[in-house]
């Protein structure tokens, strides 16, 4: 069996799933359903075989050798060359993010946008796409999704239960091309008829998790038989721990036992008691089945034979599943395929969490000594307003000038010798 990675595979259970042949018995014409799909002129952006990746948890090996376009003496793909009609520019998500963990999905709209580029130029020209966001909280990312679908034909509808002020001023002044609705993801996903493109960013359990991606499957749109699913949090500490926001909508069968504010840090898979950062409700174990936002998509991949998925390492992770049917397959591999399970990346984000757990402990712990300072000079000052203080000066003050003849004696004496 493989070798697990860092990240990708931290805390998986050790069990094997065995490969799932096609109907017939036969794995060629599967792979040979996947290249028509792909159109007969047109290579797959990577190996037929490697696409099963489901049967063993493993990365594709989209850039398993950094070399090889240079050694066909075709130039190397990099995301650059896909370029997006929308300017990003760098983002301040820092009103929304005091911690500075670097929490928004924003952070990954290099990704996105030209992610749904690819998804436009597959599409007719006169068709209005729709892109869902679920968990759009104060929309960082929402507001670049309309400014895409205002210059691309789009519409953008977020769903959110509880929306920061920001997102609600959004919908208000934005009503053509947005919809806010106020209402939990899976229930709501499938209100929707049909997506184009849908963004994970809700509440990060099994459970869920699980729920809007057989949701997802009812979206079919004339585009494709399944959307474009991003997902976020499929890292460190969200990848294989549950979190609740609202643990009584999480049935017994899936529910993990958990700890409010529990503290959690990157090295250790239980709970970091004053060492870590403090969750609302986050799993007490990490790993194991049914546990983590990665552990349901690879779950549910595990179960259909047209879907690829590609993990960019960065951020907590970002998840990017679509269909081998879609029309922009070839396209969209192409672009996260430097990307995928990059080991710099992962190495990177690995080091960048535990600096983050460090500075983010640590400013917690300065916060609580400062508070306990000002209680003490709180306390003090409200001593010195009160008679028994000023009582306790003045024995002093008696008890000084009592002293005072033997202390002039010691001092002659000293003198005198010193002379």
């Amino acid at each position: 069996m493989r070798e697990c990675r860092r990240f990708s595979n931290i805390g998986r259970s050790t069990r094997t799933r065995p490969p799932v042949p096609d109907a017939t018995g036969d794995r060629s014409s599967c792979c040979a359903r996947r290249e028509a799909a792909l159109g007969r002129d047109q290579k797959p952006f990577c190996d037929i075989d490697t696409l099963r990746h489901r049967y063993n948890g493993s990365r594709i090996p989209f850039s398993h050798d950094p070399c090889s376009s240079l050694r066909n003496n075709a130039p190397p793909i990099r995301p650059s060359h896909i370029r997006s009609p929308v300017a990003v520019t760098p983002l301040e998500t820092s009103s929304h993010d005091s911690g500075k963990l670097g929490v928004s999905l924003a952070n990954l709209v290099e990704v996105i946008v030209p992610a749904l580029d690819a998804v436009r130029r597959s599409a007719s020209s006169d068709r209005m796409l729709t892109i869902v966001e679920v968990g759009a909280y104060a929309g960082d990312l929402t507001s670049t999704l309309v400014a895409w679908g205002h210059i691309n034909r789009a519409r953008v509808v977020a769903i959110d239960p509880d929306p920061q002020p920001s997102l609600v001023e959004l919908a208000c002044r934005e009503p053509g091309i947005f919809t806010l609705l106020r209402d939990y993801s899976p229930e709501a996903l499938l209100t929707l008829g049909s997506a184009d493109c849908i963004i994970v960013d809700g509440d990060h359990n099994y459970f869920t998790v699980m729920s809007e991606l057989n949701a997802a499957a009812e979206l079919a749109s004339p585009l494709s038989p399944y959307p474009l699913v991003m997902l976020h949090d499929v890292l460190w500490p969200h990848g294989r721990r549950d979190h609740y926001a609202d643990p009584a909508r999480i049935p017994a069968d899936y529910l993990h036992p958990h700890t409010p504010g529990g503290e959690l840090h990157p090295d250790n898979t239980g709970l970091a008691h004053g060492e870590g950062i403090p969750y609302p409700c986050p799993a007490n174990k990490e790993g194991g089945d049914r546990n983590g936002v990665l552990t349901a998509v690879e779950d549910f991949i595990a179960s259909r034979d047209d879907l690829v998925h590609a993990l960019i390492p960065a951020f907590f992770g970002l998840s990017i599943l679509w269909s081998l049917q879609a029309p922009y397959a070839h396209e969209l591999g192409a672009l996260v395929a430097p990307l995928d399970r990059h080991p710099l990346l992962e190495r990177l984000e690995h080091n960048r969490v535990l600096h983050v757990t460090e500075s983010r402990r640590l400013a917690l712990q300065l916060s609580s000594r400062h508070e306990r300072l000002v209680q003490l000079h709180h306390r003090i000052a409200t001593l010195r307003g009160s008679r028994t203080y000023r009582v306790a000066r003045l024995l002093a003050r008696v008890r000084h000038f009592r002293r005072m003849p033997d202390l002039w004696r010691e001092t002659t004496v000293v003198r005198a010798e010193a002379s």
